[in-house]
């Protein structure tokens, strides 16, 4: 009993003395809460938050110097609307000499600075030019912070989903490579009251991807930097430009277009070692074959992007239809070769046929024994010249 007083005893109190930090933690939060909202007060006092900070460092001509870097959280190109979803962390970083202030600690060197506070406060106006649309994530709470530190420097960042308009080339389709771009610039200041530079001191890159990122259909080659500010009537508007160079995979469009139509392209190549009497069969074998064929670009065009222009993709349909649719042409002139030298030999074997040019050139193109001279020079040349094709077309393409 006495072993289990003791025990009861002990873990009251532990319990006292977790409470009695709980209790002190929150008290010391509420303390340093109450003291934040102090010093802003102190602060904002008399502050202009329309007013543009010349912040140190910056020069006269070109106003407060604002800092952008981004990280990447998720990348998706569409070919159907030629548009780019994005969703990535904006950071900013400018220095305000009107939010200086002495810290009483090491602790308050640098403070979070409540959402309610962004409200009283300058920020620069950085929108996205070529963003169709927009919006700042919420759940569970607004998706921002902003950290003042006691120099007057200020870091934000703001987590954000945006469609970019992402003009695309699609002549190289599916082995096409794009680049999409993406500008952030001044609404209302313009070069000399603020400036736009690439962040380099909070961070090792202005562009950061995500580790996890994976985009469906492309790789992201690499991403560049450049200045777009662009002079609007007799202003110059600050601006920063971001290029993601993206290069689609192949290996989707192979497996599902390229291997299934050189697939049927032999098989309408079939009817040449056919017996030239196997009418039916041969006439089958190309209208099978067209028919797929037609399912197949019927089918590429439906996943592929609406353009007024030739792609890659339609170049090698086209090519396929154009052989099929030659084999066909190749049995037509192999029956009627046949017909003409049956009648010819039937003429022949009545004695009302003269031995004239014509009944010569049919019995050199028809034996009718064999599969016929017009059969075995197709077996060469369908697939030398599609090999002729191959040759040019996947170098022309892929580079």
């Amino acid at each position: 009993m006495a072993e289990l007083r003791d025990e009861l005893q002990s873990e009251l109190s532990d319990k006292t003395r977790s409470d009695y930090h709980l209790i002190r933690s929150r008290r010391q939060s509420d303390s340093d809460k109450r003291n934040i909202e102090s010093l802003f007060k102190r602060l904002t006092v008399n502050y202009d938050k329309n007013a543009v900070p010349l912040g140190e460092g910056s020069k006269s001509d070109e106003g407060t110097q604002v800092s952008i870097a981004i990280y990447v959280l998720s990348l998706t190109p569409s070919h159907q609307d030629m548009s780019c979803d994005i969703t990535f962390y904006l950071r900013q970083a400018w220095n305000d000499p009107r939010l200086k202030f002495s810290p009483q600690s090491d602790s308050e060197k640098k403070l979070s600075i409540p959402l309610e506070a962004w409200k009283q406060l300058w920020v620069p106006d950085v929108f996205i030019r070529n963003g169709q649309e927009s919006k700042i994530h919420d759940v569970t709470v607004d998706n921002r912070m902003m950290k003042l530190e006691f120099t007057g420097d200020i870091f934000s960042a703001i987590k954000i989903t945006a469609k970019l308009n992402c003009p695309m080339n699609f002549a190289s389709y599916p082995m096409d490579e794009q680049h999409c771009p993406m500008f952030f610039e001044s609404f209302s200041h313009p070069w000399n009251e603020m400036s736009l530079h690439f962040m380099t001191k909070k961070v090792l890159n202005p562009v950061e991807i995500a580790e996890s990122l994976h985009i469906s259909h492309y790789s992201l080659v690499n991403t560049t930097t450049s200045d777009c500010s662009k002079q609007y009537a007799s202003e110059k508007y600050p601006c920063l430009e971001i290029q993601f160079h993206l290069k689609r995979y192949i290996g989707y469009h192979l497996l599902q277009t390229y291997m299934p139509s050189f697939l049927i392209l032999l098989l309408s190549w079939m009817q040449f070692w056919m017996k030239a009497k196997d009418t039916t069969g041969r006439i089958l074998v190309g209208l099978l074959s067209m028919l797929a064929m037609l399912m197949i670009s019927h089918q590429a065009a439906e996943d592929g992007p609406e353009v007024s222009y030739m792609t890659a993709m339609d170049l090698w349909i086209g090519v396929c239809l154009f052989f099929i649719f030659s084999s066909l042409v190749e049995l037509l002139i192999v029956l009627n070769t046949q017909q003409s030298s049956e009648e010819t030999d039937n003429k022949l074997g009545t004695g009302d046929a003269p031995h004239d040019r014509t009944s010569k050139i049919m019995q050199a193109l028809w034996n009718p024994e064999g599969f016929g001279k017009v059969d075995t020079v197709a077996r060469i040349v369908f697939p030398a010249v599609f090999l002729l094709f191959n040759i040019f077309y996947w170098p022309f393409y892929s580079y």
